[in-house]
């Protein structure tokens, strides 16, 4: 695991062929982390975690599928309410579809369900394709191998200034201290 300490500048950070960059547009000190790539049959994980403290913080989750996947907006939607009911114990009280990273996507927002253990603060999901394509003869359907989730405990204002500035390419990360997952590298400026 490698850790940068960072404050409000943009930055950038490389996760395995992907570049991510974001601006949190903020003034807190946080502390990124890359996560060694998390690989199963079907697709490789690529995780960042974003910690300000103990219930402060987000994550951006690369999911590169080797096969193609639905990649229809409100199929994922749906399902992404119910994970976070059923697996996070966050009871959904918002659902939008916005433009992320210039990509189709969608934000949920809730709070944890009444007597869960989890403290009283407002809970972001969005998710969105890198690759998103019709599906030709399949009507409405899209379809695409690469996915990104994120997810926040930040204020609406940060987790928006997230969204709104993230970007994420396959290349090389250049112009500002990048961490490479899994190699224990840290990239100067370019």
């Amino acid at each position: 695991m490698l850790s940068t300490v960072a404050m409000a500048t943009p930055e950038s950070y490389q996760l395995g062929e992907y570049v991510v960059s974001f601006d949190l547009n903020a003034d807190a000190t946080y502390q990124v982390q890359t996560v060694d790539p998390i690989e199963g049959s079907a697709s490789t994980v690529y995780p960042l975690l974003i910690v300000t403290d103990n219930n402060t913080g987000a994550s951006i989750t690369l999911t590169e599928n080797k096969e193609l996947q639905d990649a229809s907006m409100g199929l994922n939607r749906e399902v992404s309410a119910l994970r976070l009911i059923l697996y996070k114990g966050i009871n959904v009280t918002e659902s939008d579809e916005m433009d992320i990273d210039g990509a189709n996507g969608f934000i949920l927002s809730g709070l944890p369900i009444p007597g869960s253990n989890l403290p009283e603060i407002p809970y972001y999901y969005a998710s969105y394709w890198l690759d998103s394509n019709e599906c030709g003869d399949c009507e409405s359907l899209s379809v695409g191998t690469t996915n990104v989730g994120i997810t926040s405990t930040y204020s609406e204002e940060i987790t928006k200034a997230l969204l709104n500035s993230i970007h994420i390419e396959k290349g090389t990360a250049a112009g500002t201290a990048a961490a490479v997952a899994g190699t224990g590298q840290v990239l100067p400026p370019a």
